[in-house]
């Protein structure tokens, strides 16, 4: 069980993922997410789940031969995968392969669905063949050369966005995908309701935290992939 955030009435939003069967041998799998509420961490184990439950993250199973104990199994990058955040004390399930958001307050009760208005998701395939090139340039890459070249060939579900957040206002900045690793980091900024109130690029290898509005805590990475966190005031027209 993962903890993702606590809700203000002081109760903790968490998750609990249940792995396949690994019955179709080597490809792609999806796990199965479940999302409730936590009373409090002195009562473990009290958790009332959501009527619902979501395809989880991607994984790729390598299965290279009869003998289990040569078995791998990991996530599956540039794949869809389900975010769960909370905003208040509303919570927010979102599959990447779709544009939808469910919510659901905190007693278990479905509130009205959202959707996103994105914009057509480029293709990946830069993407992944950068990713896959960056997997084989690793030391020791060369005994795994056979897994990571099935991993990168697999069939995946396409996303159709990175990630997303909600501000402390509840607006959701939402996380899109470039072409290539080199673009600039483009974020739709949406109302409660889902209507656009910006488009904002950042620099490239870049993520937002935090918004507190007029704050934004922004992360960035370097070419040794060492983080900075800058704070960025944006007051939007």
């Amino acid at each position: 069980m993962d903890l993702v955030a606590r809700l203000r009435d002081g109760r903790w939003l968490v998750t609990s993922a249940h792995m396949p069967s690994w019955t179709q041998g080597h490809g792609m799998y999806r796990d199965t997410l479940r999302v409730g509420i936590l009373a409090g961490l002195s009562t473990a184990g009290r958790v009332r789940w959501v009527p619902a439950s979501y395809p989880g993250m991607s994984l790729f199973a390598y299965m290279p031969s009869d003998d289990q104990s040569q078995w791998w199994v990991g996530g599956l990058m540039l794949a869809a995968t389900t975010i769960v955040r909370a905003g208040g004390d509303t919570l927010y399930v979102g599959d990447t392969a779709t544009p939808y958001l469910d919510r659901w307050s905190p007693d278990g009760q479905r509130l009205p669905r959202l959707t996103l208005p994105l914009p057509p998701t480029p293709d990946l395939q830069l993407l992944r063949d950068a990713e896959r090139d960056e997997a084989l340039a690793r030391p020791g890459a060369d005994e795994e050369r056979g897994q990571i070249l099935a991993m990168h060939g697999v069939a995946r579900v396409q996303p159709r966005y990175r990630d997303f957040l909600v501000a402390a206002s509840g607006d959701l900045w939402v996380r899109l995908y470039g072409r290539t690793p080199a673009d600039s980091t483009r974020y739709l900024v949406l109302s409660p309701d889902a209507t656009v109130r910006a488009r904002l690029a950042l620099p490239p290898r870049s993520r937002v935290l935090a918004v507190d509005a007029p704050l934004v805590f922004v992360e960035t990475l370097d070419g040794d992939d060492v983080p900075t966190v800058g704070v960025v005031r944006w007051v939007p027209r």
